[in-house]
């Protein structure tokens, strides 16, 4: 394991444990696991040494084996998920967080744990990153076989970006209603549309209804970027968006904009105010609901041949893949 610079907030990933993690067994874990939380978010921003990871998971380990004794299986649960959380948002290794998901679902899906459906979703997740949405079918089945199918608790959040959750509780749903089985749909959709498949060629129309047509711009290098002004993440990183599209256009780069908030002449004003000289989409013909985007800022980053080489990209990492890509 080597440092990793991580420059943006975590994302949906730790929001949900922040805001799902309230109760526990043990009332010491509880604060124990809540403190670790908020250590990880701290470790949203800037460079921490292979050192400081491996201090990061010694603890998370002995949080695990102090569950173990107590017993206290979905304190125990609840950490494998911050871990695997840690791989797959963190470290990006989507291997290692299956299996850690893949090991909770086998020895503690037997006990009545509460945070288990939560298990089933971030496997899900970890496998609509890479792309293998046959997968994410077979666990569906495998969820709606076992007892969590259909818990009386699941949160979710969404609504309007990654810092302001829209949280929905739905008691002994059933059918197409389970929360979980649709959280896990979402993923199964856009496992199609994951880093080394082709990008879909679309048009849309701009603040003036002039068209943009994604394919004029095939021969070179595009960051598709989802945005709304009112999502803090998002506009945290326009420095950078801006800062990459001054250094990296004359190599072959572009930036198409696609604005997904309700109103969009306030849109296309923020854009006009905020020098974003780069082509937005203000009707993007249904793309948002084809990638199933709603309620984040996300971009994807395609090659000159239009094939997803990126997504969610951000700071650092993004200018660093852009660069690769572009060939500097």
């Amino acid at each position: 394991m080597v440092g990793k610079h991580i420059k943006s907030i975590l994302g949906a990933g730790l929001f949900m444990l922040l805001v799902t993690v309230v109760w526990a067994q043990d009332g010491s874990l509880a604060a124990e696991r809540n403190a670790l939380l908020s250590k990880l978010q701290a470790m949203g921003h800037g460079y921490y040494p292979e050192s400081d990871w491996k201090a990061l998971f010694s603890q998370m380990d002995r949080m695990i084996d102090k569950a173990q004794k107590a017993e206290a299986w979905n304190d125990l649960v609840e950490v494998n998920l911050i871990k695997a959380m840690v791989y797959s948002d963190m470290l990006h290794d989507q291997a290692t967080a299956l299996t850690i998901l893949e090991e909770t679902r086998r020895r503690y899906g037997s006990m009545n744990v509460r945070a288990m459906p939560r298990v089933y979703v971030r496997e899900a997740e970890v496998y609509s990153k890479l792309g293998d949405e046959e997968a994410i079918r077979l666990l569906i089945s495998a969820f709606k076989a076992s007892p969590y199918y259909d818990p009386e608790h699941y949160s979710f959040s969404g609504g309007q970006g990654r810092e302001v959750p829209l949280s929905v509780t739905r008691a002994n749903a059933r059918g197409s209603e389970s929360i979980s089985v649709t959280s896990m749909e979402m993923y199964r959709k856009r496992a199609r549309y994951a880093p080394g498949r082709m990008f879909p060629e679309f048009k849309g129309s701009n603040a003036e209804g002039v068209t943009v047509d994604l394919s004029k711009y095939r021969g070179r290098v595009v960051l598709v970027d989802f945005w709304a002004e009112s999502w803090t993440p998002w506009r945290s990183g326009l420095p950078v968006l801006m800062s990459a599209y001054r250094e990296f256009k004359p190599a072959g780069f572009e930036i198409v904009g696609v604005y997904i908030a309700p109103n969009k002449q306030e849109g296309a004003a923020f854009a006009a105010a905020n020098g974003m000289t780069w082509p937005v989409v203000m009707k993007d013909g249904g793309l948002a609901r084809q990638l199933d985007i709603f309620g984040d800022a996300t971009n994807f980053l395609l090659d000159r041949n239009g094939m997803i080489i990126g997504r969610d990209l951000q700071g650092g990492e993004l200018l660093a893949a852009i660069r690769q890509a572009v060939g500097n």
